[in-house]
């Protein structure tokens, strides 16, 4: 007898582990073995996708069989049993394996095993040169098995794959390995067509057709397939998002519904309200004063987010609303959140630049004439609604020794909120820096430039 067939005979013993058929063929069979230690996840168990937790699992591919381990201890042999009793079991023969796919996982060296009962494995591990390791051998594996089975038809005979390459005019033939797990798994919507031929051998032949764009070439292809895949994932995303109904329509339909209060435009809440300032912005400037300017730290501490949400979608919901009830902290909150949300700041974008380079000039009195000219061109909305908050800050700095808000603090507070640019730059710090000048100034010389 051939001695590499007696090698690969493994039977089953009582003790639930595994021997050979005798100890002198023992010590040539766990030559061919390949051990360590990986991490592990079942991604599909049963065709039914199950919660994926990776777990360090010790390994063992011996002869056409993966086995793998809780840990090392549980694998060494028992009483006549070569190997411990493993916690699942692979047979390589019916199997394939390919490097996963970042939809399967964002870790980096993930392999992807495909058992023959449709479970699916993904093993990893930080070292790639390990992990390309377990690839070559396993991949090996279920080549050499893979060829050699010849008990089944269906997997003895491994299909061909032809693909229609408009542009070479060339098909590619997937060779008789695991690439015909790819082959069974493609979508339902591809133009797979299946033909038999009597070539001799009646070998089933697949032709898919690329006029699907469903169907781009496994990673397994190379270089080239992965790039299709890339186009194909590109193509899907585009046609998803060009069957998105619009943002009118939905409006339309009643389904989405335009921000009444936060979120929104000033002029669209003063049209709507029939104002020249938001009332939101008015009540809540009366609810905070009536409770005291004298608070530490009044607009500077943060109130409790929840509360302000609250009270967001309270005011948005409805004009019947009682800010009263509402701590100061929380009111300075939802106003400060109101005028971070709007959909162009309080000072318009076209005054942005117009504004950083006036605030640089160090002529005092060109300085002032030049920004009391800018701000004049401000719409009617955003200049009552201007002189209304500024008003107020000017009061809360007139409790400064309480409440310990000098114009520094309340221009940093407010400085990003009433003003950004509308493209975004890389020189933040210089872009805050310039917000907050701004907002000082207008608030030490209010009395003047309005």
């Amino acid at each position: 007898m051939d001695l590499s067939c007696v090698l690969s005979c493994v039977i089953f013993t009582v003790q639930g582990g595994y021997t050979l058929r005798n100890a002198a063929q023992s010590a040539s069979a766990f030559d061919t073995q390949k051990r360590g230690y990986l991490f592990r996840a079942k991604l599909i168990e049963g065709k039914k996708k199950v919660k994926k937790s990776w777990c360090l699992s010790f390994l063992v591919a011996f002869d056409h069989h993966l086995f793998m381990y809780k840990d090392e201890k549980a694998a060494m042999p028992k009483q006549d049993a070569e190997l411990g009793k493993p916690e699942i079991i692979v047979d390589l023969r019916q199997s394939s394996i390919d490097w996963a796919s970042k939809e399967r996982s964002n870790r980096k060296n993930v392999l992807e095993i495909t058992s023959d009962n449709g479970n699916i494995y993904l093993l990893q591990h930080e070292d790639h040169i390990l992990v390309r390791q377990w690839f070559t051998v396993l991949n090996g594996k279920i080549k050499k098995f893979n060829s050699s089975v010849t008990d089944e038809p269906e997997e003895a005979t491994v299909p061909e794959i032809e693909r229609n390459n408009n542009q070479k005019g060339q098909s590619s033939t997937l060779p008789a390995s695991s690439k015909f797990k790819h082959a069974k798994r493609l979508s339902k919507s591809s133009s797979l067509k299946k033909r038999h031929t009597n070539n001799g051998g009646g070998r089933s032949v697949y032709t898919v057709h690329e006029d699907n764009a469903e169907f781009q070439a496994p990673s397994s292809l190379g270089p080239a397939g992965e790039g299709a895949a890339k186009v194909s994932i590109k193509l899907r995303l585009k046609k998803l998002l060009s069957r998105r109904p619009t943002q009118e329509s939905l409006e339309k339909q009643g389904i989405y519904q335009v921000e009444r209060v936060f979120g929104s435009r000033l002029q669209f809440i003063c049209d709507r309200e029939s104002t020249t300032v938001p009332r939101f912005l008015d009540r809540c400037i009366q609810a905070i004063e009536s409770k005291g300017l004298d608070f530490d730290g009044l607009y500077r501490i943060s109130g409790n987010l929840a509360q302000i949400q609250k009270l967001r979608l309270l005011v948005d919901q409805s004009d019947d609303y009682n800010l009263a009830d509402y701590d100061v902290n929380v009111l300075t909150g939802a106003l400060k959140l109101f005028f971070r949300e709007l959909k162009e700041p309080l000072i318009p974008f076209q005054l942005y630049n117009a504004l950083s380079e006036t605030i640089r000039d160090k002529d005092v009195n060109k300085r002032a004439r030049t920004m009391k000219l800018h701000l004049s061109t401000m719409p009617t909305v955003n200049s009552n609604t201007l002189k209304l908050l500024f008003s107020h800050l000017v009061r809360v700095l007139q409790h400064a020794d309480q409440n310990r808000m000098k114009p520094q603090n309340i221009a940093i507070v407010f400085g990003p909120t009433l003003m950004w640019p509308e493209k975004e730059s890389s020189a933040i710090a210089v872009n805050m820096m310039c917000q907050n000048s701004i907002v000082e100034y207008i608030l030490l010389h209010f009395d003047r430039l309005f």
